[in-house]
Order: C-alpha cells, then structure tokens, then sequence
C-alpha cells in the first residue's frame, strides 16, 4: 500500500524528494520515454520525420520506436502530458500482470 501511493504522489505531484530517500537514480524528469515520443510528435507536426531528425528533443536523439507509433501522433501529444501519458502506461501494464495472474509477494520488498 505504501509502495502504491508513493508511485502515485510521484506521479500526480513528480516529488523527487521520495526517489532521493531511495537512493534510485533518475533522469528527470520523470517518464522520459513518454516525453520522448512527445518530443517526436511535436517535430512531426513541424513537418519533420522523428527517426531522421528530432529537433524538439533537447538532447538531440532521434525516435527510437518503430514508425508504427506514428500512428499515435493525430491524438494531439505534446509534452504538457508526459506523467498522464506514463501513468496511463504503467496502469495498463500492471492491470495486464494482475490479470494474467502474476502476483506481487511483498514479503520480498519488506513493505
């Protein structure tokens, strides 16, 4: 339960504070994958092909998707919504464990 709302704060309120006490290093910020696709969505709609040139990205890196996630694009994804994008990511993929059966043994965690 612990382990759950830290994830969310995290999310909804990006408290770096939480992941220093962990001592986890991070690239803020936080779901950089997601703001990476942003970044090449932007730069497609300035006419550019993300997986040649990616100039809204800040470090210069090209897309490193597959062109099937261009198909995404027209949902309008700027960076603004980079942690809604990544928390709607993690909480398809953990649902999709759940599902599937996998279980969480918290006993390893010490939690």
């Amino acid at each position: 339960m612990i382990f759950a709302v830290t994830i969310i704060s995290y999310v909804l309120f990006d408290i770096k504070f939480l992941i220093d006490q962990w001592n986890i290093p991070i690239d803020p910020p936080g779901f950089y994958d997601s703001r990476q696709f942003a970044m090449a969505a932007e730069s497609y709609y300035q006419g550019y092909d993300p997986l040649v040139t990616n100039p809204a990205n800040d470090r210069g890196m090209k897309l490193n998707y597959p062109r099937i996630w261009h198909v995404l694009f027209p949902l309008v994804v700027d960076q603004t919504r980079t942690n809604i994008m990544g928390s709607i990511i993690v909480i398809y993929s953990l649902s999709v464990l759940v599902s599937s059966g996998f279980q969480i043994n918290l006993t390893i965690l010490h939690i």
